[in-house]
Parts: structure tokens; C-alpha cells; sequence
């Protein structure tokens, strides 16, 4: 069932009715079982089902559509090289989708176009220039391909804005992945809120507000936090609220939650301190 799954269109919507529901389901269960599927549905039936649902309304086969629809900030999202082979085999045009690009560096631009397949218009997409990518911010998110491949990314977003506009059925209103990582705006680190919480107090011992509220903060448990520096919460000083917002700092940097990276060192440590009281241990024997 599920072989012939990869080959073929799903048939009938899930939504349809109860008994195609219910077939569909046991369907999703078999996929779902697959070592050769994307993480994201391995073992979540739930997940294949929502796949065959897509695949059935944009008649592609599951599998396909399991490889190329991508959830970014709880949305489906799917790659912008399966939407540009959504376009070319629709039949809707004369030819593959093309584009035009002009310019180099600053004055890159990039649009796509196709003939229509019934009037032969020629159909132009959105020109995608430079000052666009960075009036939109869409160069300045973190890890951001618009710095090192330009052109690539200028042909993605520009059979992006074609898609919208001349064939918005094909896609039913769903972004590419790089349209979508382009739009969320990052998480910015919350260091200046941390240190707002960590300004200098002259008590060498830290006051039970500002230890609540760093620990609020940095979303690091109290036991967890106590391993960390070695003592107990009633004893924290300011010195040991600035640790921990170093450790915010840094955990911000590297986008991982405060308590992992914390968590991480203290694995660290208590690696360290095993191997060195294997070592001592061999000595003394």
C-alpha cells in the first residue's frame, strides 16, 4: 500500500469523508512506520496524514511532498525548488519557468517569466533587486544565504513572486522555506533585559528579587543553577547573578536555551573531574 503511495496521487481527500478518514489513517500508519521518510514523520501518523492531505490538493505524490514540505514557525512551508516543479510541469505555460538577471553585486536584480500556454502573453514576475533584499532586512537574518549565494536565492524568490501571482492555485497560498526564514524575524537575545534585571547592587550578596527575577529569566532551574555555582541559592552573590548572565550572553549567541548550554558544562565538568580522579587513582597504584 504504501509503495504504491510513492508513485502515485493520493485519490481522494482525507477530509472528504469519514470512511476516506479512516482509510487514510491506516495509510498515514503504514507511512509512518518507513525508516526512509523525513524525521518529521517517522512514527507520527499524524503527520503523514496531514501530507497526504497536501499532496492530494496539489496532486504530487506523498512521498514527494514529505521531502519538500517543511513546518518553519508552525506553518507548512514548502522548498522553492519543488515550487518552481510545480510550475514547469503544470502545463500552464509554454515552457519551464526562466529567468532574467542583470547586474552584479549591489545591482543584482533578477525576474522570472513564462508564455502563457493559451494566449502566448509573456507573463513577468516581481523584479527582485538588491535594495529590496535589504530594505526587507532579508539579508540581515543570522546565516542568511542572500550573503553568499545572491543569484541562487535572487531565482528562488523571484519563482516565489511569480507563483503568487500568476498561478496561485498551484501553491494555494503556502511560502517557500526561504520566504518564510526571511519574513520570522529572529529571536533576538533578551541580553539587555538580563542585565536591566543584573545592574550592580552594593550588597555583595545578591537580593532574593533579583535572584527570582535572573532565574526567571534565564529559564534555569534552582538545583540545576545551585550545581552550577557551587553553592547554595541563599548564598548567590551579584558576582554569581553576572555568571549566569554570562552564561545567558552566550547561550543567546549560540540559539540554545540558557538551562542546555548549562547543563552542557556541567557534563563537562563532571567529565573532567572523573577522569581526573582516574588518573590520580592510577598513580597511586
Amino acid at each position: 500500500m504504501s509503495k504504491e503511495l510513492t508513485t502515485e496521487r493520493v485519490a481522494t481527500s482525507a477530509l472528504a469523508s469519514k470512511e476516506g478518514y479512516e482509510y487514510q489513517k491506516l495509510i498515514a500508519n503504514d507511512i509512518a512506520k518507513s525508516t526512509i521518510i523525513p524525521m518529521d514523520y517517522r512514527n507520527k501518523p499524524e503527520n503523514v496524514l496531514v501530507a497526504l492531505e497536501y499532496a492530494h490538493r496539489l496532486n504530487q505524490s506523498p512521498l514527494c511532498v514529505m521531502q519538500n514540505l517543511h513546518i518553519i514557525s508552525g506553518k507548512p512551508t514548502l522548498s522553492a525548488s519543488f515550487l518552481i516543479s510545480l510550475i514547469n510541469t503544470s502545463k500552464l505555460f509554454k515552457h519551464s519557468l526562466r529567468y532574467a538577471m542583470s547586474g552584479a553585486g549591489e545591482t543584482l536584480s533578477c525576474y522570472a517569466y513564462a508564455f502563457c500556454a493559451v494566449t502566448g502573453d509573456k507573463l513577468r514576475g516581481t523584479t527582485i533587486t538588491m535594495d529590496m533584499v535589504k530594505s526587507e532586512g532579508w539579508a540581515s537574518k543570522a546565516g542568511s544565504k542572500w550573503k553568499t549565494m545572491p543569484e541562487q536565492m535572487m531565482v528562488y524568490r523571484a519563482a516565489a513572486f511569480f507563483a503568487r501571482m500568476y498561478c496561485p492555485e498551484l501553491i494555494m497560498g503556502i511560502h517557500t522555506d526561504d520566504e518564510m526564514g526571511d519574513a520570522t524575524a529572529p529571536k533576538q537575545p533578551e541580553v539587555s533585559d538580563v542585565m536591566s534585571v543584573l545592574e550592580a547592587e552594593e550588597s555583595p550578596i545578591a537580593s532574593p528579587e533579583r535572584v527570582e527575577k535572573a532565574i526567571a529569566r534565564c529559564g534555569v532551574d534552582v538545583l540545576t543553577l545551585e550545581r552550577f555555582l557551587n553553592k547554595p541559592k541563599a548564598s548567590f552573590t551579584n558576582a554569581d547573578i553576572n555568571k549566569l548572565a554570562d552564561a545567558f550572553s552566550a547561550a543567546s549567541r549560540k540559539g540554545v536555551p540558557c538551562a542546555q548550554l548549562i547543563e552542557s558544562e556541567l557534563a563537562n565538568f563532571a567529565e573532567a573531574d572523573f577522569e581526573e580522579i582516574t588518573e590520580v587513582e592510577s598513580e597511586t597504584e
